[in-house]
This record gives C-alpha cells, sequence and structure tokens, in this order.
C-alpha cells in the first residue's frame, strides 16, 4: 500500500514539473532563454564575431540581438555593429539602412574616425548629416523597432488549467519536444586580446617577459583579465615596454612608434695624475658586471676598480717586472673572478684575485707560441679561455686560464684573416671574436677556432658612417652589438651582429660627451657603456635612451581591434593612433642626449 502511494506521488510529481517545465518553456522565444541581460549577450557575442572577421555570423547574432532589445542604447550598439558587418561584407544598402534607424534612436552618436576605413567614415558622417536634416540617405528596408521596457515583468502566455489537468502532462511533454533543440545562450567571454601595432613593424613582442613568438602587427588573443607588461624590441630600434589592462571580451589597442637606439651621457669620472681615481693615458678597460668598472692605468703603471657610479675601490700595481709589477699594462679582463692583464712592456699576461693578489703570469718576448711581442688586448670567452691580441706580432694566441697555449691564427698583412697591429679585442654571447685591425682601420669577426666570418670597415681611413680611423677599442653587448672606439675619429660606433652600421656619436672635445680620443670600451650586464676617454684622462658612462616617439596602451571596447581580417580591402580597420608618450628621462643634471 505504502508503495504504491509512493509511486503515485512520484508520477503526479513528474507530471506537474514537466507541465511546470512546458509553461517555463514556452514563455521563452525559439532563439534561446531570454532574460534581463539576454540581449546584451547576442549583440556583445555579434561583436566579438565581428572583430574576429566572422561577419556573416556576426549580422545574424547582431539581428537575433536587435529583437530582444528592450532599451535604445542596445539597439543603437546593434544597429552599429550591424552596419560595421554589412558595410565589411560590401552590403552597402543594408550598411545604409542600418546607419538611418541608428541616427533615428541616436542623432548625436558619433566615432572615433582613427579607428575605422575611410569609405566607412565617409558614409557614416554622410548618413547622418542628411538625417539630421530630416532627409534619409536611402530608402530603408522595413524596421526593427527596439522594443520598449514592459511595465511589469511577465514570463509570457500561459496555461494555467494545464497545472490542474490530468492529461496535460502528455501534451506538455509532446509539446516540450516539438519546440526542437534550443540554441543556448552564447557565455560571457572570459579572456580578452592585445593589438599590437608598431612602426616599423616586424617588431619581437614579449608579453610578461616572454617571448609570444610574434612580431607586430599582430594580436595576442586568450589573454587573461588583469594588467600584463608588452615589450616590443627591434633590431637597431629602441625598445619600448609598457603597462596593458586586459578586460574580458575586450581588445587593448597598443600603438608605438619606434625611434633609433641613442646614448644618453650618465656620469664620467677622472682627471690626470696619480691619485686615487686619477690616470695617466689609461688605454684598457673591463666591465663585467653592472656593479664595477676595471681600469688598466697604462702610464701609472697599476690597475684600478671603481663602482658604476665612479666611487674608487681598490687599486695595485708598480713598475717593474717583478710578479705582480706592470710595465705600461694595456689590456684587461675578467674570467671567473680573476682578473687578466696584458702586462704589454713585460711581454707577458698576469693573472690576479679579484682584490688584486698575485697567481701566476705565462709568456716572455719573442715569436713562438706562447711568446709576444707588446700584447695590447686580452678577452675571456663563457668557457674560461683567454684571447691575446698579440700585437707586433699581428696574431691572435688562445690559452686556457693557466696559460696552457690553445691555438694562434693571423699574420702581417691586408687579407681577410690577417692583421696590422691588432689593438683591442671582444668576445660576443655567441662566443665570435672581433679583434680591431687597428693600422687596417677595420674591425674583423672570427669564430672561436679562428675561422674569419667577416669584417667591419673599408680598410681604407675614413670618417664616414661605418669607416674607422685607427680604431682601437671594441666591446659588444648582451643583444650582439658591437661598439667601437674610432679612435682618431673621437667617435663610438655602433654595428650589429652582421656588420650593419646603426648609430654613432661623438666628436672631438674636452666636454662631456666628446673625446680627445677614445681608446678603449666595454659594456657591462646592463648593456651600460664605458668609454676611456684616454687624452682626457676619465672615464664616461652612457646609458641606452629607448626612443619612443609617440605611443599608447589602451582599452578600445567601442570599434574592432587590428587583425588579419580587419587589414582586408573593404574591412574597417584601425590606423596608427594615440598621443605622443613622453620618455623618462634622467635629472637635469645628468640628461643629455646624444643622437648619431
Amino acid at each position: 500500500m505504502i508503495g504504491r502511494i509512493r509511486r503515485t506521488e512520484f508520477t503526479a510529481c513528474v507530471a506537474l514539473g514537466l507541465v511546470v517545465f512546458w509553461c517555463v518553456a514556452d514563455a521563452f522565444p525559439r532563439g534561446g532563454p531570454s532574460g534581463p541581460q539576454e540581449s546584451l549577450l547576442w549583440i556583445q557575442e555579434g561583436k566579438r564575431l565581428y572583430d574576429s572577421g566572422e561577419y556573416e555570423e556576426a549580422v545574424r547574432k547582431l539581428l537575433e540581438g536587435l529583437k530582444k532589445a528592450k532599451v535604445k542604447t542596445e539597439a543603437a550598439d546593434a544597429r552599429f555593429y550591424l552596419s560595421l558587418s554589412y558595410y565589411a561584407l560590401g552590403r552597402t544598402d543594408d550598411c545604409l539602412d542600418q546607419l538611418n534607424q541608428l541616427f533615428e534612436i541616436q542623432p548625436q552618436r558619433a566615432i572615433d574616425e582613427r579607428f575605422y576605413a575611410s569609405g566607412y567614415v565617409e558614409l557614416y558622417h554622410k548618413t547622418r548629416a542628411e538625417k539630421l536634416r530630416g532627409q534619409p540617405a536611402a530608402p530603408s528596408a522595413p524596421r526593427v523597432a527596439a522594443k520598449e521596457a514592459p511595465d511589469k515583468p511577465g514570463r509570457g502566455k500561459k496555461f494555467p488549467w494545464l497545472i490542474v489537468a490530468g492529461g496535460a502532462a502528455a501534451v506538455g511533454i509532446a509539446a516540450f519536444f516539438l519546440l526542437g533543440k534550443k540554441e543556448s545562450t552564447p557565455a560571457l567571454p572570459q579572456t580578452g586580446s592585445i593589438a599590437v601595432v608598431s612602426n616599423p613593424k616586424n617588431a619581437k613582442v614579449f608579453l610578461d617577459n616572454a617571448d609570444t613568438g610574434q612580431r607586430s602587427d599582430c594580436t595576442l588573443a586568450n589573454i587573461s583579465p588583469g594588467n600584463h607588461v608588452v615589450r616590443l624590441d627591434l633590431e637597431d630600434y629602441g625598445r619600448w615596454e609598457g603597462s596593458v589592462n586586459v578586460v574580458a571580451g575586450q581588445t587593448a589597442q597598443v600603438n608605438v612608434v619606434l625611434g633609433p637606439f641613442a646614448y644618453d651621457f650618465v656620469t664620467g669620472w677622472g682627471t690626470q695624475g696619480a691619485g686615487n681615481g686619477q690616470f695617466e693615458l689609461p688605454v684598457g678597460i673591463s666591465s663585467p658586471t653592472s656593479g664595477e668598472v676595471w681600469v688598466a692605468d697604462t702610464y701609472n703603471h697599476r690597475v684600478q676598480k671603481f663602482g658604476s657610479d665612479g666611487a674608487f675601490l681598490i687599486k695595485w700595481g708598480s713598475r717593474g717586472t717583478g710578479n705582480g709589477q706592470l710595465d705600461l699594462p694595456h689590456g684587461i679582463a675578467l674570467s671567473s673572478g680573476n682578473v687578466f692583464v696584458a702586462d704589454s712592456e713585460n711581454n707577458r699576461i698576469q693573472k690576479f684575485s679579484s682584490s688584486g693578489g698575485y697567481l701566476a703570469q705565462w709568456g716572455s718576448q719573442g715569436t713562438n707560441t706562447g711568446q709576444f711581442q707588446t700584447p695590447m688586448g686580452i678577452a675571456s670567452d663563457s668557457s674560461g679561455r683567454i684571447f691575446v691580441a698579440d700585437t707586433l706580432n699581428s696574431r691572435v694566441q688562445v690559452f686556457q686560464a693557466d696559460g696552457t697555449f690553445v691555438t694562434s691564427w693571423g699574420g702581417q698583412g691586408t687579407g681577410d684573416g690577417q692583421f696590422y697591429h691588432p689593438v683591442g679585442i671582444a668576445v660576443d654571447k655567441d662566443g665570435y671574436l672581433y679583434v680591431a685591425d687597428k693600422l687596417n682601420h677595420r674591425i674583423q669577426k672570427f669564430n672561436s677556432s679562428g675561422v674569419f666570418q667577416l669584417k667591419l670597415g673599408t680598410g681604407t681611413g675614413g670618417q664616414g658612417d661605418g669607416q674607422f680611423n685607427n680604431p682601437w677599442g671594441v666591446a659588444t653587448d648582451s643583444y650582439g652589438y658591437v661598439f667601437v672606439a674610432d679612435t682618431d675619429n673621437h667617435r663610438i660606433q655602433k654595428f650589429s651582429s652582421t656588420g650593419a652600421f646603426v648609430v654613432k656619436w661623438g666628436a672631438q672635445g674636452a666636454e662631456f660627451r666628446t673625446f680627445n680620443p677614445p681608446k678603449a670600451i666595454a659594456v657591462d650586464s646592463a648593456n651600460n657603456i664605458y668609454v676611456l676617454d684616454t687624452g682626457n684622462f676619465r672615464v664616461q658612462k652612457f646609458k641606452i635612451s629607448v626612443q619612443v616617439m609617440g605611443g599608447s596602451a589602451s582599452i578600445q571596447s567601442s570599434g574592432p581591434p587590428v587583425s588579419p581580417f580587419a587589414l582586408r580591402p573593404g574591412a574597417p580597420g584601425r590606423l596608427l593612433s594615440g598621443p605622443p608618450r613622453a620618455v623618462p628621462r634622467l635629472p637635469s643634471e645628468k640628461r643629455d642626449k646624444t643622437r648619431g
């Protein structure tokens, strides 16, 4: 008996539930469930499809949203995006019809014409002007008027008598299935995107310090909401970096105009003399980290160490031939915390601890392997090998850190791989070696085995871009750029790793930012540049100045982002826009931009 009662209650509940469910379903149109925000969801989905270039689908969604629009602002947004979609599809009459009806709802609506194709902008303004004069631009198709909000909320048509009718369950079930498959309401987007535009194009795009693998112009999709750091790097041009706020369902627009690299003077130190921090014709410099600068104070026959701000730290050395003594030291290099000095007039290499303690030496005067004739340049690579410019022997010799000979190459001459007074020497991040071939007025590049790669310069002295006059010093930065102390032209020149000239700065003089002449150059791990201004008895420090001629990073939700679709002929696309972006500068007492 109890079981039969429970079964009867269950059957009645099921029947009642089906009837109620049918009544609720009957309150919704066939396009999907309705609600206070249904039209917004359809319109937002239509916007997203338009932004993705799916114009046919966008039209379908936007028309559905227009049907469900309950307030004029919703209808206006739907008609605006319908006009854009129709224009992108080449359906000009439909575009005009939507614009006519848009201006009946919002006659004063305006757009930022920088973001849309010129043809669409012209059509938009013409239609708006004619509408304001009371003259429609073209016959309109039958309109779908925006619905006014109902006085009272309701579920639509209902049939209360079905609730009490015993046979209504079967009718409700049949009606429910006859309604067919419902189309689900589009879900709210969970991510946003960033459209990146740069001038020049082809800049590497980084997001939160990770390489995206894309180059500008491009759109970064599926970006989580919140603040993100976008960075653009373009060879031979400055780096731009900025914070961009991403909103779900919207596209953040980054517009940047990149300027060529330039260098700002930061500070300088030194005067002629023998005191701490003074120099006597110094010709060797090294800066392995961003916190220290080592100088071969040549005619004071010593080594001095400074902080990156020029603060004196330590010194050692005196003139002589004993262990730890020096005679006209020229080159200086650091490796594994040890200091290696090209002790030129003693024709040897000496090795010291970072505090100046003598550790070892090798070499003597001669032409055999491991011997030297006035070695002037020295450098180390990531494996700890030591490269020496054996100047008067016109060759490069390579050693292990303990002085064990590895290999050598060169010989006097003007051919590739030959030298005439090699002086400065540097190793880049990829292990390639650059040698300042002084009297051949060029820089030669080799792989780590000594195989010639390319040369910078013409081989004859000159003052043009990419020409040299007795270049003495050479250095590389973390990007692979090459910096040359173009000694008798009293300037610094910068090149790409392929030998292309990038920029130059400097002139002869005694003021900061001028040289007399520069004989050595070093770049630290932060890419600060230190120039040994030999004849002015000082060190000058320069810093990369990121030149952004203009730029912006802002959320644009009222128009489409830049995308491959938006760049097709006939599609409304964005133009480069945004106010000039101020570049943070150094305090005025340390500021001076030096362009090439």
